[in-house]
């Protein structure tokens, strides 16, 4: 009895040592995502932190309006997350991110939704007819998102014909719910944002990708998150097939 006793307190030792190894390990991280991201982010930042105790802080925000906090170093993050790569190629450039960091974890679809059943065709024509008040997009000015919403209306030649139905917002995050709340009609938002998994809600139409330049989006380390284990860490998590499996799950094409 007192051998099993010993090698039972042996065991109980060793439970606590790892434990305990494990949490002075685990560290922290500052994660500035693109708003389209957002609810993508958050899952695999929950998963990454099952998987090694590292916490994230998310910060998101367009593009642009995140870009600009860094630049002005009126933010301090360790990664970035962008929907675009001319930001993170920009950032590298300045010296605010570290040189051959920078990788496309995402491509981004684009669909032309509205919560009112029966209101967006299956072929977009709707665009075409101009039967709504209002249309939202993302700036074209703050996001890619919006540019390219800007992109396919100019390919489908209704841009200027629906200047004066557009509501523009800051990031795609206040386009969904300006649409959601009814306060337009229909707009342009990233299919991620809609929860592909479950049944959309409403009505849609899945923007053909010849209709605009493909949405790659990309990582890149910041200067703060160079010698941050965990940032390091998330960057690699990002790489591996479960992160990219959920990735794809969000209605992201992969790279």
């Amino acid at each position: 009895m007192a051998k099993i006793f010993a090698q039972w307190w042996q065991v109980s030792i060793i439970i606590v040592i790892i434990s305990s190894t494990s949490a002075v390990s685990a560290d922290e991280f500052n994660l500035a995502v693109a708003t389209n991201f957002h609810d993508t982010a958050k899952r695999l930042v929950n998963l990454f932190a099952k998987r090694t105790g590292h916490q994230a802080i998310i910060t998101a925000g367009s593009t642009g309006k995140l870009y600009n906090q860094l630049k002005e170093k009126k933010a301090s993050f360790d990664i970035f997350l962008s929907a675009d790569v001319e930001t993170p190629q920009l950032i590298e450039k300045q010296g605010l991110g570290v040189d051959n960091t920078r990788f496309s974890y995402a491509i981004g679809k684009l669909v032309l939704w509205s919560p009112q059943e029966g209101l967006v065709d299956a072929k977009g024509e709707i665009l075409q007819q101009g039967k709504f008040e209002h249309l939202s997009i993302a700036d074209p000015q703050v996001g890619p998102y919006g540019v390219i919403a800007q992109e396919v209306m100019a390919n489908l030649s209704v841009w200027e014909k629906l200047q004066s139905k557009l509501l523009l917002h800051e990031n795609m995050t206040t386009t969904y719910q300006t649409i959601k709340k009814g306060e337009s009609q229909l707009g342009f938002v990233a299919l991620s944002m809609l929860d592909p998994n479950q049944k959309i809600v409403g009505s849609f139409w899945v923007v053909p990708t010849n209709l605009y330049t493909p949405i790659e989006q990309q990582a890149i380390l910041l200067q703060a998150g160079k010698n941050n284990k965990a940032a390091l860490a998330f960057l690699d998590f990002l790489k591996t097939p479960r992160a990219r499996n959920t990735i794809e799950s969000y209605g992201y094409g992969l790279p």
